[in-house]
């Protein structure tokens, strides 16, 4: 059975360039820019390859780890690294897109303007840091 064209031009959504996305830390004004790690930064690329391992590593607990030097060494020490596994652990993170509506977050950060789309105003705003290059290093 044949597929009739107009399936496709009733949802024109489909044909668009896609959303892109940033992964942000709300409590520690940071963010990373998945595009900048090399990778698809669209919603299928959101949580696979490095962006995905990376997140995993920022949001872990890493527990008694003060007991294991070959880990911290690896994978950063709080006292000697600007990153390190689970500098991010329990604090507010989001993962805002250039198309979202600014209505879309109900944690906002004290200085977001409600009418700006919080993809955009971390990367304009200098209080927040992007950490892009320092996770892949």
């Amino acid at each position: 059975m044949s597929v009739p064209f107009t399936l496709f031009t009733k949802f024109p959504a489909i044909q668009s360039m896609g959303q892109y996305f940033k992964i942000v830390n709300l409590t520690k004004k940071q963010f990373i820019d998945i595009g900048g790690l090399g990778e698809n930064n669209k919603f299928s690329g959101l949580g696979s390859g490095l962006n995905g391992v990376v997140l995993g590593r920022l949001i872990a607990s890493p527990g008694q780890w003060r007991n294991a030097p070959g880990l911290l060494k690896l994978y950063g020490d709080p006292e000697e690294h600007d990153v390190y596994v689970g500098m991010w652990a329990g604090d507010r993170i989001v993962v805002p897109g250039d198309y979202d509506e600014p209505k879309n977050y109900s944690l906002f950060p004290s200085t977001y303007v409600p009418e700006e789309n919080l993809y955009f105003h971390v990367s304009d705003n200098p209080e927040y840091e992007d950490i892009t290059d320092k996770v892949i290093v």
